[in-house]
């Protein structure tokens, strides 16, 4: 048996017997132990190699985020010591459940569309209608935003505002027109009465209407019908600008205005001046509705106003108007004077029969 010394690395060689527990080193003298003789059902047990010593691993937690489970292809481990031996635990982490925003998002998309169809005259009630679907969806998108612990809460409330804000405007774009048609309509009313008032007034003033010499007062004004005769008159055209004899006789009624107000001037319009539009020009009629045409209308009208005069207080002005002569059926006639040509409301009439007219002999 050979034995190297650890010591001095030289070689002993022993022969007979060996030693079970050790031998000196003839060379350094250092000791060299034997190892003992094992037998080999022993030696094949001593053989196996003995167990590592375990180190205790980190706790890891359950959950882990999102970004540790995409960095690590394998799910999280959590390790626990029972009865001196490990487990491994695999944790199986669930995604969050996708829900649906539909009904929010409807709600704020009919909420918008509503707003500017409520502002429009004759279809706003559709924005009305749009609206109010919208205001119902968002209600249930609130519903299920509740259930689903608030997910998705955001729509519904945008929703549920924009739809109410519609409902806000509606109401008071239908208030401003229930207002403005209200008013309208009070308008009419009163327009109405007022024309009646005045009809009833004009009809007042027709029957009590004098007659020629007679006169009336209408405000500031007193009118007077001096004289109705048929005859020719002298007019001077708009276009040469010379006096000749009107081609036709006429029925001349000649008017006296004066101004009675103590400190108002009157600016006096000639009667002959013809109106477009509307049914107050100078009009003569008869008992059978026949009503005579003005002649030498806008021309100057010898004896008359050329187009207008102003009057001062106490002031007076005589005028020429001169009519179609009358039909030979015609016995009643009533004139009637616009009071706007003498700066006030309502008419001016006269009425006289056919004796009172001076014919041409």
């Amino acid at each position: 048996m050979a034995l190297r010394c650890p010591k001095c690395k030289s070689v002993l060689e022993i022969s007979g017997p060996v030693p079970t527990d050790s031998v000196q080193c003839l060379a350094c003298g250092a000791k060299i132990k034997i190892a003992p003789k094992v037998e080999p059902k022993q030696a094949i047990q001593n053989s196996e190699p003995e167990p590592e010593e375990e180190t205790e691993k980190p706790y890891l937690p359950l959950r882990r985020s999102r970004r540790d489970l995409v960095e690590d292809d394998e799910p999280p481990v959590r390790y626990r010591d029972r009865d001196s031996t490990r487990q491994q635990i695999n944790v199986v982490v669930n995604e969050r459940q996708a829900y649906s925003h539909s009904l929010g998002i409807t709600s704020i998309i009919l909420g918008v569309v509503s707003l500017p169809i409520i502002c429009m005259p004759c279809v706003g009630w559709v924005g009305v209608g749009i609206g109010s679907i919208g205001f119902i969806c968002g209600a249930f998108a609130l519903f299920q935003s509740i259930n689903r612990k608030g997910h998705g809460i955001g729509f519904a409330i945008g929703g549920l505002t924009l739809c109410f804000f519609s409902a806000v405007v509606s109401g008071i774009v239908l208030l401003f027109f229930a207002t403005m048609f209200q008013g309208m309509r009070n308008a009419v009313k009163e327009a109405e009465k007022k024309q009646a008032e005045e009809k009833k007034a004009e009809i007042s003033a027709e029957q009590d209407a004098p007659t020629v010499g007679g006169s009336t007062t209408l405000g500031g004004v007193k009118v007077v019908l001096i004289s109705a005769k048929v005859g020719s008159v002298r007019v001077k055209s708009i276009f040469d600008r010379t006096w000749h004899n009107y081609p036709e006789e006429s029925l001349i009624l000649t008017v006296r205005v004066e101004n009675v107000s103590p400190n108002k001037l009157i600016k006096y319009s000639t009667w002959r001046k013809q109106e477009i539009f509307g049914d107050k020009a100078t009009k003569l009629t008869d008992e059978h509705g026949n009503a005579y045409f003005l002649q030498a209308a806008d021309d100057d009208v010898e004896n008359g106003v050329h187009i207008i005069e102003e009057l001062n207080p106490g002031k007076a002005v005589n005028d020429v108007i001169p009519f179609r002569v009358p039909i030979d059926q015609a016995k009643k006639f009533t004139l009637r004077l616009n009071g706007e040509r003498v700066g006030q409301k309502g008419f001016i009439y006269f009425r006289f029969s056919r004796d009172e007219i001076e014919w041409k002999k």
